[in-house]
């Protein structure tokens, strides 16, 4: 079993899309809004749980969070910290859901040591279940079956120097061995004290990199295919 902690930077672009997808509502699923990827059971969206205030006003916070500091950020900069923690889903087997909420609450502990007291929402997601969608989510003495529960975690990227903030996702993110550095924090101040291995170490930027190469290929697939397409329809109509 092993601790997890995965953290990406987003532009303005992103916030909204990701304020909508942590803070989902039932209302929202009957609006027909879904979220790719997400294996969500709706009757339990309600269950999920505010470590902090909910907010929903993301980009209203940023923008005055900035405003406050007097930063004026360019159009691509990053502002915000798109943040996820959770463990294999054995661990939460049995668990109760007090002690699923103590976990979480030493992952926001944590990430506000490593990455900022600038927390603009925290969730844990009770909604994701996996195989157990649809059913019963816990055993029948009522502590929870395992699952894909997880902390949600936005925070704006502020850094101080000599009592000037700016906007500094690159530092606070830092490079490959920084973010291995984080990695083994966390494992030694969170993971290790739960009974948790420590997982295997990605570097996402990389990931990330490897994903764009892949995406793109597949659109340079999807170009050709249609080309030929088009062109076997041409040939069909001169041979008519």
């Amino acid at each position: 079993m092993y601790g997890i902690m995965r953290t990406e930077k987003r532009s303005r672009n992103d916030v909204y899309g990701i304020q909508i997808e942590a803070n989902r509502t039932q209302e929202d699923h009957l609006r027909g809004r879904e979220f790719n990827g997400s294996n969500i059971d709706w009757s339990l969206t309600e269950r999920n749980i505010y470590l902090l205030p909910k907010n929903d006003n993301w980009n209203k916070t940023i923008t005055d969070t900035l405003e406050q500091y007097n930063i004026k950020p360019r159009k691509n900069s990053v502002v915000l910290l798109d943040s996820i923690y959770t463990a294999s889903a054995d661990f939460f087997e049995g668990k109760t859901h007090n002690e699923i909420i103590d976990y979480f609450q030493s992952c926001l502990e944590f990430h506000e040591k490593t990455y900022g007291k600038h927390i603009i929402n925290a969730v844990i997601h009770f909604d994701e279940v996996g195989s157990n969608a649809g059913g019963s989510y816990k055993n029948d003495d009522g502590t929870f079956k395992g699952a894909n529960y997880h902390l949600h975690i936005a925070t704006i990227p502020l850094l101080e120097r000599n009592g000037v903030f700016s906007l500094s996702a690159k530092d606070i993110m830092g490079g490959r061995s920084q973010y291995r550095k984080k990695q083994d924090d966390f494992y030694s101040q969170v993971s290790s004290l739960w009974g948790l291995e420590r997982g295997e170490v990605k570097d996402y930027d990389e990931t990330r990199k490897h994903l764009n190469k892949m995406e793109y290929d597949v659109q340079e697939m999807q170009i050709k295919a249609q080309k030929a397409k088009a062109e076997l329809n041409i040939r069909e109509r001169v041979l008519e």
